[in-house]
């Protein structure tokens, strides 16, 4: 009976502690957000495209991260940029497109 009721307490402990962790963003801060929609965003469209666009602009708005590339030729390129947009939460990625 004890036994039991301690496997039952340490199970109600882990429970507690994993909701209390996923009650903080997982990506907390525009450092990590870059990072990862870096990873992402050279996945889909390369390594040298990305790199030509860098830096990587950050913004936080509510809930969501946003990264954009940076048109290196403004105002007179022809062209767009990569942009990401990631749920802060849990790190899903929301969306990935580029611009014309």
């Amino acid at each position: 009976m004890k036994m039991k009721f301690q496997k039952i307490a340490v199970a109600i402990l882990m429970l507690f502690c994993f909701s209390a962790a996923m009650a903080k963003d997982l990506i907390d801060d525009a450092d990590l957000a870059k990072n990862i929609a870096r990873l992402v965003l050279v996945k889909v469209y390369g390594e040298d495209r990305i790199k030509n666009q860098e830096p990587l602009t950050v913004t936080e708005e509510k809930d969501t991260w946003f990264v954009t590339g940076t048109l290196q030729c403004a105002p007179q390129c022809r062209g767009g940029t990569a942009s990401l947009s990631m749920r802060k939460k849990d790190g899903a990625i929301l969306s990935v497109f580029h611009t014309k």
